[in-house]
């Protein structure tokens, strides 16, 4: 169902899987918040870390762009696909 003309739409949402994945790796290994610390080791304030805005971001996009190749479920229940051409033996 893919033509040529799918293919930018299909990169940038393979770009935004990928990117998603790191920032998800990311957040696992240095957690969600970071805390900045004053002069005596005292935590001072803290503040989300960018992956993590980043991964909700590109989360939306994902949606976005799965809506339109039908990889959501509600995408999915639109789509039309020609029944296959039946071949005769000659």
């Amino acid at each position: 169902m893919l033509t040529g003309a799918d293919r930018m739409a299909l990169a940038a949402y393979c770009e935004c899987v990928a990117q998603y994945l790191d920032c998800l790796r990311f957040v696992a290994e240095h957690g969600k918040v970071i805390g900045f610390r004053n002069d005596k080791g005292e935590v001072k304030s803290s503040q989300t870390v960018p992956q993590q805005t980043q991964a909700l971001r590109l989360l939306d996009q994902i949606r976005s762009l799965g809506s339109e190749f039908g990889l959501t479920p509600s995408s999915r229940s639109r789509l039309s696909v020609p029944a296959p051409k039946k071949q005769t033996i000659k």
